[in-house]
Order: C-alpha cells, then sequence, then structure tokens
C-alpha cells in the first residue's frame, strides 16, 4: 500500500473476495491489484464477477499472485500479471501501467467503412473528440490487416499471447505470427490440410517454426484446454492431433 500511496493513489485493503466485491462495488476505486489466493474464493471468480458486472467492468484489474502466469486470467480481461514473489520495481512498473491507461485520452475505434472520402470524413470527425482512427492503406489487401493485428498485440502481450492462423487465401497473418513467436508467445496453425483455402497456414508455417499444427475441429478443445490450466503448454513444433487428452 505504501508504493501505491508513493504513486498517488488512495488505497483501499480487502482481505477476502466478498469483501474486495462489495468495496469495488461501493467506492468505484479507480483500479484494483488483486491476488488469487484468497481464503472465501478462488481470485478468478472475483476478476469475472468485476468483469461481468456492467457497473465494475471497466475498471482495470492487475493480478498478483503466486501461481504460475495464468493465460485464462488475461483472457478474462486482466490488465496485467504479476508472479510473486515480486519486487518494489514490478509493482511501480504495475501502477505506471494502470496510472498511464487512467490518464490516456485519446481512444481508439475500428470503422468499417468502404467508401474512402467518408471514412476520412468519419476520421476527421471524430478527431476533433479525442477519438484517432487509423485510415492507412491495407496491408495484404486487408484493413484490419491480421499481420497488424499480430503485430500490436504481440508488442502489447509479448509472451502471454496466443495466435492462430486459420484457413484464408493470401499470406496475411505469417509476418505477424513471426512476431509474436519472438516475443515469446505460443503459435498456432490450422493443418493446411483440413482449411478450405490453405495459403495462409502454408504461408505461416513457412515463415514460422510454429509451436502447434492442429486439424480444425482441434484448436477450439486446445485452447481451452490451455486457458483452464495454470501450466503453461510447452511448445512442440509438431502436429499433436489426436494428442489432446488428459
Amino acid at each position: 500500500m505504501d508504493l501505491c500511496r508513493k504513486k498517488g493513489f488512495k488505497c483501499l485493503a480487502a482481505g477476502t473476495g466478498g469483501k474486495a466485491l462489495e468495496m469495488v462495488t461501493e467506492y468505484k476505486p479507480s483500479a484494483v491489484l488483486l491476488d488469487l489466493g484468497l481464503p472465501d474464493m478462488d481470485g478468478m471468480v472475483v476478476l469475472d464477477e468485476l468483469k461481468h458486472n456492467l457497473a465494475t467492468r471497466h475498471i482495470p484489474v492487475h493480478i498478483i499472485s503466486g501461481r504460475d502466469k495464468n493465460i485464462a486470467a488475461l483472457t478474462k480481461g486482466a490488465l496485467g500479471f504479476l508472479n510473486k514473489p515480486v519486487s518494489s520495481e514490478d509493482v511501480l512498473h504495475a501502477l505506471d501501467g494502470i496510472e498511464k491507461l487512467l490518464h490516456s485520452t485519446v481512444k481508439q475505434l475500428l470503422v468499417i467503412e468502404d467508401d474512402e472520402s467518408m471514412r476520412r470524413l468519419i476520421a476527421h470527425s471524430l478527431k476533433i473528440k479525442g477519438v484517432e482512427i487509423s485510415v492507412d492503406a491495407p496491408v495484404n489487401f486487408a484493413r484490419p490487416s491480421v499481420d497488424v493485428l499480430f503485430n500490436s498485440a504481440a508488442d502489447v502481450y509479448g509472451d502471454t499471447l496466443v495466435g492462430v492462423v486459420l484457413t484464408g487465401a493470401n499470406n496475411d497473418g505469417a509476418e505477424g505470427l513471426k512476431r509474436i513467436k519472438e516475443r515469446g508467445g505460443l503459435t498456432l496453425v490450422q493443418d493446411p490440410a483440413t482449411a478450405h483455402a490453405d495459403a495462409m497456414p502454408r504461408a505461416a508455417m513457412k515463415a514460422v517454426d510454429v509451436d502447434h499444427v492442429l486439424h480444425l475441429e482441434e484448436i477450439g478443445p486446445f485452447l481451452r484446454r490451455l486457458c483452464a490450466s495454470p501450466v503453461s503448454v510447452q511448445p512442440s513444433g509438431k502436429s499433436i492431433q489426436g494428442k489432446l487428452g488428459g
């Protein structure tokens, strides 16, 4: 709490998940630092409750826990994840991220409009209201491009990111998946043999030594198992079809 006060935050403390939910609902704090190992309930339940409540879902939640880094917490909406033991520098870095988010005045919005003049008019109209819109040229014949999305996500989420390339008719996503791999993320590609159009998965496999090549029907169960487990699935670089049990 001293570190939080040092950054200019006023602090409230709760010793249980139930009390935390009550206090967040009542006081609407700017942010929440959440330990997953609570005495009355799993911290993941608290996170889930906060993110499904319209009154609290906008509040950033940063996880600090003794568990292994849990992708499930990030997919449920956590801003970040720190593994115990943490240093003062780690906590201050997390608080810096929260502070930056709270003080951000520029919002980002995706506008889907095929008429360029109308798109630029919308962008100009919203820019004066503090909303930033990209009107850049398409990448790989697409706007938004998978490569642009993957590159941005890799820069933000690093080794907590999972990139998946499915069926597609060009090479979009290959360079982005490469960036995810370079940043320590997990890379999955649909088996080209099961793809309606195999150009995208083949291009990804050519550009990246992907961690897993899966049949389409195996990808969903694999991701569910990955998110449900606090233990990271180790990269294999090989197809694991038929080996998803356990």
